[in-house]
């Protein structure tokens, strides 16, 4: 790395920090954010001619039945979806960076490739089908959904998972990241390793996992619900259905429910 690439990229993290400052909730080690920087050049990509960035934007056609599958290095990866058979990507980029996208009948797979070693972040926006089922990822990602309907996997190592909709089968896991997940239909897991996990209106079978995070149900409508954390607290707030069964389990954490007279569910609390 030459001498203007080291000031592009040591500028870049310093200002991405600066514009994230106001959304950090408390829920993760601020340091999380600090030590990923680093690896992940380019996250707000300047558009003007003195730095060369670039923008993808292509919209291809899908056929119901159709997944969408993508990995990167890293960056933010944004899934809105629309009433159209089609899917659209647009990507930010460095003047490094291309975006390769492969559309087939089962299939869109979108990937990046770099001509200078490993590829640096790339900030996706995509808008997909409602009914596409996803496969999101990346080692140094955050990844957002907004009206998903069918399945969706989502894995990253650092980053945050945020997940509004979702159906038949969800499945979350980071790392070093909060995972929250809200309006699930079906079966979910949810799981983090290091920080704090939020399921939230929700209904079918779910588990949740975190080794060092806090695990939060809220406004909960699901008949079998299982979580698990080692040093985190697990507090449960919805409805308790009639046969329903709830294992909640912690090694060094509180766990808080409640429970209405005449419920008839089993519940298995376990410290």
């Amino acid at each position: 790395m030459g001498a203007q690439d080291a000031d592009e990229l040591t500028q870049d993290v310093f200002v991405r920090a600066w514009h994230k400052l106001g959304t950090f909730r408390g829920e993760s080690a601020f340091g999380t954010s600090l030590k990923v920087a680093p690896r992940r050049p380019g996250l707000l990509g300047r558009l003007d001619t003195s730095t060369g960035w670039r923008v993808t934007d292509q919209t291809v056609p899908v056929k119901k039945g159709a997944r969408l599958d993508v990995n990167e290095v890293g960056g933010d990866i944004i899934v809105r979806t629309w009433d159209r058979d089609a899917v659209r990507i647009k990507a930010q980029h460095s003047r490094t960076d291309s975006v390769k996208i492969d559309s087939l009948d089962t299939v869109v797979r979108v990937r990046t490739a770099s001509t200078r070693g490993r590829s640096h972040a790339v900030d996706f926006e995509i808008t997909a089908p409602a009914w596409m089922p996803l496969t999101l990822g990346g080692q140094y990602a955050d990844v957002t959904v907004e009206g998903a309907q069918g399945d969706v996997t989502v894995e990253t190592v650092h980053g945050d998972i945020n997940v509004r909709g979702g159906s038949g089968f969800v499945s979350l896991k980071t790392v070093h990241g909060v995972a929250v997940l809200e309006g699930a239909k079906g079966r979910s897991e949810v799981r983090s390793v290091n920080e704090a996990v939020r399921v939230i209106a929700t209904s079918g079978d779910t588990y949740a996992e975190s080794n060092n995070g806090r695990i939060t149900f809220e406004k909960m409508d699901a008949k079998n619900v299982e979580a698990s954390a080692v040093n985190g607290d697990i507090v449960y707030e919805g409805a308790i259905h009639r046969d329903g069964v709830y294992r909640l389990s912690t090694h060094n954490g509180n766990i808080v429910m409640g429970v209405t007279n005449g419920t008839n569910a089993t519940i298995n609390v376990e410290k």
